[in-house]
């Protein structure tokens, strides 16, 4: 078999691509007016869709719609109000063509999530201006929202951190979730229903037992971890009999075996991450850059994309100003600081959506030699056109060492091979690539920061 050897060189350019349209994949989760934060839609809506999002995530009380807080005194069509707030950004995204995710949560007692449900898909379907709202999310970490004043899993009884047998809780909240379903069905069946969201062994709990939802969510904070990994791993949960991820504790792992878990139990192996993120300030013990901040942020994007995550949710569009510092504080997870102005996270993740958007995961492997931490490869479906994000993980996400090491994926006939390094915003032509006839081979040095080779 031929091999054609090509030697380019040229000097480093600015990316001369610029974003053609937002990546249905990815989302933005949000807290207009009732986050400690000030998030104004009519600043923050424009800025989301530049940023590439194809959606908004946002949610509504339960006890707003239901001004009256009747409880079980509770009848249809009596004291419901659509939140006059929640219109505007509602209409703001429809205009700015994003998607939105509407959750719905604080409720009083469980029937009400399905009937308050149904109003709001009523409402939704009877003005165009709100037709941007395409799911409903059946409650925000349902394990923990609070109920009587306590977590919904200390009221109702059960561990969060063991799902077999299913633990009271968790069997509360798949009937909320399964009356919330056909509830909404009734009125739209094309309004997507989603749930799930609380601690990992659940939500495989929920998909076992069938729990009819059209997609299952999952909140894959690393919380002091670098975010290829997470909290759980294969010996944490073992009481239960669920694993969540292998040895490690991947996050890779994770979202191939909740995918392969909703195979086998015969739902939709959809899996939406509303929230996720990472802070630059006091975390992990130390304060991060904001440039590390966005080096770890694209690396978990890229996987969750490549990874075939349905959509993904980063957290959140505005720092949050009065929160604690600590690991468990929510200070600085924005894309935009208080001031109105954009953080080189916002740069980067769009560069990132720049690169990928509408470019499906790739079904072929990517292999490195010698190996390094992670390549994943995007292809448009006739092959032409191809993608492949690569890094070596660590925490020195600024000063890593490099590695040298040869790529090689499948392509049908490259005719040019660029290197896009979203950190300095600037693209290079490659020298000295290979092709097979099939297989294309190119050296590069990887770095803990995410580089990509672009082959057209």
């Amino acid at each position: 078999m031929k091999t054609l050897f090509f030697v380019i060189f040229c000097a480093a350019s600015v990316m001369p691509w610029k974003l053609a349209q937002a990546d249905g994949r990815f989302g933005v989760s949000t807290g207009f007016g009732r986050s400690t934060e000030t998030q104004d839609p009519v600043l923050l809506i424009p800025m989301i869709k530049e940023l590439g999002a194809g959606w908004i995530r946002d949610g509504i009380p339960i006890a707003e719609v239901d001004g009256a807080n009747l409880g079980n005194n509770w009848t249809p069509q009596q004291n419901l109000v659509f939140p006059a707030h929640d219109l505007v950004w509602i209409r703001l995204a429809t205009q700015n063509n994003l998607k939105v995710v509407l959750c719905l949560s604080q409720w009083s007692v469980p029937d009400e999530v399905a009937r308050v449900a149904a109003f709001v898909t009523r409402t939704l379907m009877a003005d165009p201006t709100l037709a941007s709202v395409k799911a409903i999310e059946v409650l925000n970490e349902p394990d923990i929202q609070t109920v009587g004043g306590k977590a919904f899993y200390q009221y109702y009884g059960g561990s969060r951190n063991y799902a077999s047998p299913e633990p009271a809780w968790e069997a509360e909240y798949a009937a909320i979730a399964n009356a919330t379903y056909k509830s909404v069905k009734a009125v739209n069946p094309a309004m997507l229903v989603i749930g799930g969201g609380a601690s990992v062994p659940s939500t495989f709990c929920e998909i076992q037992n069938g729990m009819p939802l059209d997609g299952y969510t999952n909140h894959p904070y690393s919380t002091g971890l670098y975010l290829e990994l997470t909290p759980n791993n294969s010996n944490a949960l073992a009481g239960d009999g669920i694993a969540t991820a292998d040895a490690a504790g991947t996050y890779s792992s994770q979202v191939q075996m909740l995918q392969a878990w909703a195979r086998k139990y015969g739902v939709p192996p959809s899996i939406w991450e509303t929230e996720w993120g990472q802070t630059n300030g006091i975390w992990n013990g130390g304060e991060n850059s904001q440039a590390q901040c966005g080096i770890w942020a694209m690396r978990r994007l890229i996987m969750s994309l490549a990874l075939g995550v349905t959509h993904t949710f980063m957290y959140t569009a505005i720092d949050e100003p009065g929160q604690p510092s600590g690991d468990a504080g929510y200070t600085n997870y924005g894309f935009i600081n208080q001031n109105g102005n954009k953080k080189q996270i916002y740069y980067y993740i769009q560069r990132v959506i720049d690169i990928v958007s509408g470019i499906p995961a790739s079904h072929h492997a990517v292999t490195s030699s010698p190996a390094i931490e992670r390549a994943y490869g995007f292809d448009t479906a006739d092959g032409s056109y191809s993608v492949i994000g690569f890094w070596n993980a660590g925490w020195s996400s600024d000063q890593g060492p490099s590695q040298q090491t040869t790529l090689t994926i499948t392509h049908p006939n490259p005719q040019k091979v660029v290197l896009y390094d979203p950190v300095e915003n600037t693209s290079t032509d490659v020298a000295g690539w290979k092709w097979t006839g099939t297989g294309l081979s190119v050296n590069v040095s990887a770095t803990t920061y995410p580089q990509f080779i672009i082959v057209k």
